[in-house]
């Protein structure tokens, strides 16, 4: 019975072993810590919404917080793209002190234009006069821009439902976000001891459970009414009449774990390859579709938040169909490029084979033409 349990304890750890070296298991490993951290903001930001939903002024304080928020968000969803760059391109401890001071040049940039955003006239044109907002607001709004201004440096009702809804949506699709450095970490040698690559066959199927079981998640969640009301209600704080004009918006934010899930293990492939400059064109087409639908969809009868998650929604759809776009130029040309430099190699042995065989016929023509010379000169 001893032996049976030391030869069950080994097989168990061989098991274990095997287990724990598995692609899957790494992948794993790498991904879950990014998840969390990403959770926590975002869960974070829960928080802060319901405390400003409890606020004496709910409505003009959601709607200057959210506000203000979208727009720290925007300069600084920059310094995200960082993490790849860092992937990709840091090799050793120059190339990080590079990657460090360029990435603290950026935040400081970013601090410094939200401060004059906030005590300048640029603010009062970027909130009162662009999106029209009251005297109330766009003083809020400035005043939160004075506050988050740190954020860089360390990493009425339709606007008002727009605030409540997306950190909660952006909960169960945006850690899908962290799949990006998933293949420039591990399409390459040098990352664990073994210096093994994951197959990218591999890390798709990875990336496709993760998509899958954001998905799941979100229609669970954002599809039944009783549930997203309930969280809105008790979770954020929010009012009821407020909770139930942010189903429809909830609802819409479903679908983007799709677009999400479908860009970053895409974006990630490009990274690697150091194919950048084929990523820039789907920033600019979807402001371009976002700012687009803003314009057009009230001429259609929508207004406020739906109006708002719709034009986010159908602008991460059409990013996302531009880097698919991009990866697939860049996928044909690399298979393009393989097959020429292959018929090169086959047209270069060809020519080796033919050159060889006149080589022989000359030396045999030469050899017959000595031969018979001798054969003269003896007779």
């Amino acid at each position: 019975e001893l032996n049976w349990l030391l030869m069950y304890k080994d097989t168990l750890r061989d098991h274990l072993s095997k287990l724990w070296a598995n692609d899957y298991v790494l992948l794993t490993k790498f991904i879950a810590p990014l998840i969390f951290t990403n959770l926590v903001v975002d869960i974070g930001e829960q928080f802060l919404n319901r405390s400003v939903a409890r606020s004496a002024d709910a409505v003009n304080v959601l709607a200057s917080f959210g506000l203000a928020y979208v727009f720290v968000k925007f300069f600084v969803g920059v310094l995200d793209e960082m993490k790849q760059v860092g992937l990709v391109l840091v090799q050793d401890k120059v190339a990080y002190k590079k990657v460090l001071l360029y990435s603290s040049f950026q935040g400081i940039c970013v601090a410094i234009f939200l401060v004059l955003l906030a005590k300048t006239q640029i603010g009062v044109w970027a909130i009162k006069d662009l999106h029209e907002t009251s005297t109330i607001v766009t003083d809020l709004t400035r005043s939160a821009f004075l506050y988050l201004s740190v954020y860089p440096l360390i990493d009425l009702i339709a606007l008002a439902v727009l605030t409540a809804t997306y950190p909660l949506g952006h909960i169960v699709y945006g850690w899908l976000n962290e799949l990006r450095p998933i293949i420039p970490a591990f399409g390459q040698a040098g990352i664990d001891k073994s210096n093994r690559v994951i197959s990218g066959a591999k890390m798709g199927i990875f990336s496709f459970v993760l998509t899958a079981v954001s998905a799941l998640i979100c229609f669970s969640t954002f599809w039944i009414p009783a549930v997203s009301i309930s969280i809105l209600e008790y979770v954020v704080g929010v009012s009821y009449k407020l909770a139930l004009q942010s189903v429809i918006p909830l609802k819409m934010f479903a679908f983007l774990c799709f677009a999400v899930g479908i860009r970053a293990p895409l974006t990630g492939w490009l990274t690697l390859h150091k194919q950048t400059k084929l990523i820039a064109p789907s920033g600019a087409v979807r402001v371009a579709t976002c700012l687009t639908l803003l314009f057009t969809l009230p001429y259609l009868g929508l207004s406020g938040a739906s109006m708002g998650v719709l034009a986010l929604v159908f602008s991460f759809f059409t990013e996302s169909i531009t880097v698919v776009v991009a990866a697939s130029i860049y996928a044909f040309w690399v298979v393009c490029k393989a097959r020429r430099s292959k018929l090169l190699r086959r047209n270069e042995i060809e020519c080796s084979l033919v050159k060889d065989d006149i080589d022989k016929e000359n030396n045999n023509d030469l050899s017959a033409i000595v031969t018979n010379h001798k054969n003269n000169l003896s007779d």
